[in-house]
Formats: structure tokens, C-alpha cells, sequence
């Protein structure tokens, strides 16, 4: 299933799911992606009442949003050594 198929969700949901399982990431020399096995958990929860098709495109959406916000943190940590690198 490609993130194009994805059935249509509330935004706020997947927001707020993202939000969550953020906690849920490991944490070490820097920021790790949020395990997959904790976001089928999530998908997974009976009371969200999510078909397995809304499971699988859920799985995708978070992991999307997963790696757009570690990119985003990336390319801010870059910033900022380029901009101490020149105040030296």
C-alpha cells in the first residue's frame, strides 16, 4: 500500500497518534525512529476500530511522519554546527 491510498482520516488523528507514540521512541547518542512494532500495537488497539487496510496505511502515515520530523531535526542540528563552525 502506497501513502497515496491511505483512506481518509481526521489529520487530528494521526496527529495526536504521532504525539503519543513519540514517547515510545529510544533514546541514546541521538533521537532513534519510533519502533514499528510499537506503532502496530498502536494500530492494532480495538478500540480505535481500525480494518486492517486502515491498520496498514497507519503504519505508513506515522512512519512518514516519523522520518519527515528526524529530517527536520537533522537538518536544524546541521544548521546550528554550520553556524557555530563560523563563529569561530
Amino acid at each position: 500500500m502506497h501513502l497515496a491510498a491511505a483512506p481518509e482520516m481526521p489529520s487530528s488523528f494521526y496527529w495526536d497518534a504521532y504525539c503519543e507514540l513519540e514517547t515510545e521512541r529510544c533514546v541514546g547518542m541521538g533521537k532513534g525512529p519510533i519502533p514499528v512494532s510499537k506503532i502496530r500495537e498502536y494500530a492494532r488497539n480495538p478500540e480505535l476500530r481500525l480494518t486492517l487496510r486502515e491498520q496498514q496505511a497507519f503504519i505508513i502515515v506515522i512512519r512518514e511522519m516519523d522520518i519527515t520530523g528526524l529530517n527536520v531535526e537533522a537538518d536544524k542540528a546541521a544548521s546550528r554546527m554550520k553556524g557555530t563552525q563560523k563563529s569561530r
